[in-house]
């Protein structure tokens, strides 16, 4: 084994290590952050049609918390799971299990919680980023692997927060290849701005444009989850220990998984009571 690839616990800690940082947080306790702030992302595009609303502004700003985070993770979890296919079916099942609900959220609007249109959920998207990291790691011909990525950042289209999530993924994963060749720590601390810019270019301004139009009311806007994109970079670069739950490993595994057809579930319920 490279000694590039020796990462303290199995994750990237090692390469986001800083010693002046104080690293309190495990793996499970940022990805509730993600989870509390997909959630009120999600409230936001269900139950708030008042667009001058500050609570709305502020919960849909929350929302932008999640793909970065996921990312990082699913880069993370990628090369150090204990079975890549395993983990493959563990996507696919949560992704089947999150279209109906999700689908009864927004049978009768446009997807303002991901993109305007979207037909599947954000599992789906998932999905074709695992898709594209397993296609990136075979021994194909170069164009060959291109023309598949290419087809999975198009399959994406028709989910949430498309092309946003497959290219953060991309940025996370060339970074960490060039780390293990090169051992040049500072190149994942940098990748954090380059996957910023993506998700806010690619993700949070299209989002804000699409309900405000675009100009300077939706740059405006979008400020909101341009920080909140740089509060996830600094909790991870800053705060993370590269550490798991220390008790119920299993149980934690599937839990972050059903969370999320588990929030749109009670949301749809919510909706149909008050329907």
């Amino acid at each position: 084994m490279n000694k590039h690839d020796e990462d303290i616990n199995g994750t990237f800690y090692e390469t986001l290590e800083n010693p002046h940082a104080v690293k309190w947080m495990n793996r499970e306790m940022i990805k509730l952050l993600a989870v509390i702030g997909m959630f009120w992302g999600t409230v936001a595009g269900i139950f708030w049609n008042d667009t001058t609303s500050l609570s709305m502004w502020l919960c849909r700003a929350s929302g932008y918390l999640t793909p970065l985070i996921m990312c990082f993770f699913l880069v993370e979890g990628f090369y150090h799971t204990r079975s890549r296919k395993a983990y493959l079916y563990r996507i696919i099942i949560i992704t089947i299990i999150s279209q109906a609900p999700y689908r009864f959220l927004y049978e009768e609007q446009t997807n303002t919680a991901g993109m305007p249109g979207a037909v599947l959920n954000a599992m789906f998207t998932v999905l074709c980023c695992y898709m594209i990291l397993l296609v990136k790691s075979l021994r194909w011909h170069p164009r060959v692997r291109m023309l598949a990525i290419v087809s999975l950042i198009v399959m994406s289209s028709v989910s949430e927060m498309p092309i946003a999530m497959p290219a953060i993924t991309m940025i996370f994963d060339t970074s960490y290849q060039v780390y293990r060749k090169s051992g040049d720590r500072s190149v994942l601390k940098k990748t954090f701005l380059y996957a910023i810019a993506a998700c806010y270019f690619f993700y949070v301004y299209p989002q804000e444009a699409a309900i405000y139009g675009s100009g300077m009311q939706a740059a405006l806007c979008s400020a909101g989850g341009l920080c909140m994109l740089l509060l996830a970079a600094v909790t991870i670069l800053t705060f993370y220990n590269g550490k798991r739950l220390p008790i119920w490993k299993e149980f934690s595994k599937w839990f972050f998984y059903f969370l999320y057809p588990a929030h749109l579930v009670l949301l749809a319920l919510i909706r149909f009571f008050i329907k």
